[in-house]
């Protein structure tokens, strides 16, 4: 069950009644962190809510985190780890690890997805990493509207240009 929709920003989400509900029925919560969920509390309050404390998992625990570079929010984690493929294997192991963990009768299940999912991860990082190397150096600029791909831009040698930095809490 993914909380979130598609195209909804989770920063600022708005729970609804069955999301509680399928938090309350849930063996296992898993959540980005890095100030991701943060907007007004929303994920906090839910989980509080619904007495799964024991029962969540912040999938991008090993992540080393960008900080943000806007003036006052230097401490801030940008959430947006996941942009880096390297990264976005962390969190898989994470998630298997935490599977496994709490359905041990089909943990090699687990470890054989976790196997073919990061085998695919890592052939579109060697593919993008090929195309990249095409663009000359002085060229390898990523524009776009706010500071998310911070940790996309540093794994393949782009230079990050934004016109805003992200708000975790207003965004």
């Amino acid at each position: 069950y993914s909380m979130v929709p598609r195209g909804t920003d989770p920063h600022q989400y708005d729970p609804k009644p069955n999301d509680t509900q399928a938090v309350e029925k849930a063996d296992l919560v898993f959540y980005n962190g890095l100030n991701l969920e943060t907007g007004k509390g929303w994920f906090d309050k839910l989980i509080k809510n619904s007495r799964k404390e024991d029962s969540t998992f912040m999938v991008s625990q090993g992540v080393t985190p960008i900080h943000l570079s806007e003036k006052g929010k230097e401490s801030e984690e940008d959430p947006h780890a996941w942009l880096n493929i390297q990264n976005g294997i962390i969190y898989a192991q994470n998630i298997e690890k935490e599977l496994s963990k709490k359905d041990p009768q089909h943990k090699e299940d687990y470890q054989k997805n976790l196997k073919a999912y990061t085998d695919k991860l890592q052939q579109l990082d060697t593919e993008a990493k090929a195309k990249i190397a095409t663009i000359p150096e002085e060229d390898r600029i990523l524009v776009t509207s706010e500071g998310a791909f911070k940790y996309f831009s540093k794994q393949y040698g782009l230079t990050a240009e934004y016109i805003w930095e992200i708000n975790t809490d207003n965004q």
